[in-house]
């Protein structure tokens, strides 16, 4: 359970990661340095899309140059963290001088946020988080999943067990309601091997037996 979760984690942060890396190869470029074009915008919307993050980039007099998600609410929490306001729970994950790299836990809510904040060329600041909900419910998904398949391999277990059991047991069960009746003096009673194996050899060595013990009582 804790360790899914850790997994799930330790990958939604090198998602976060990979975005930003991308993100930052595109808008800090010599054209991207003030003003993000059209085209680069597509391709930052293909990156929020692809790595399942929110982001929005602010210019020197305070404009959205790009946002992906709901960009007043990224800009709202750009402005208190400028301004020091914290009202959630932080954990910070790794900290350079371009950027900021936290978990944020709601204060009401189990879940929470992974974000990255900091400065990109051109004086401008950004903000990227996903949210850490979905982290949560794919381990639950993943923790169900794995409950079935044990549940499945555990019945399909029982039932190879059964039928290797049955084939080996059926047979000695009948050897031994053979020399029972042998025992009673029922020689009518005969073992039908169903295939060539040690088994099937010592039933017919048990028919023989009975056919010369028939014999001899009979003289």
């Amino acid at each position: 359970h804790l360790f899914l979760e850790e997994f799930y984690m330790q990958s939604k942060q090198e998602t976060v990661m990979e975005a930003y890396e991308t993100m930052e190869a595109i808008v800090e470029t010599e054209s991207n340095k003030y003003l993000i074009t059209e085209s680069d915008q597509n391709a930052l919307s293909a990156i929020c899309e692809t790595y399942g993050v929110a982001l929005v980039i602010i210019g020197t007099d305070n404009r959205i140059l790009y946002q992906y998600g709901n960009g007043m609410e990224l800009r709202r929490r750009l402005t208190m963290i400028d301004f020091g306001i914290r009202i959630e729970e932080t954990v910070l994950i790794q900290k350079t001088e371009s950027y900021v790299f936290q978990s944020i836990a709601a204060k009401n809510d189990d879940y929470g946020y992974l974000e990255l904040y900091g400065h990109l060329e051109g004086n401008r600041i950004f903000l990227m988080r996903t949210a850490v909900e979905s982290i949560h419910e794919s381990a639950k998904l993943s923790r169900v999943f794995f409950l079935y398949v044990g549940l499945g391999i555990l019945i399909v277990s029982m039932v190879i067990v059964y039928v290797i059991s049955a084939k080996f047991t059926r047979p000695i069960l009948d050897l031994a309601h053979l020399s029972e009746r042998m025992s009673n003096l029922d020689f009518n009673a005969k073992y039908e091997p169903t295939s060539e194996d040690e088994i099937s050899v010592l039933g017919n060595s048990m028919n023989v037996l009975s056919e010369r013990l028939k014999e001899n009582i009979v003289e």
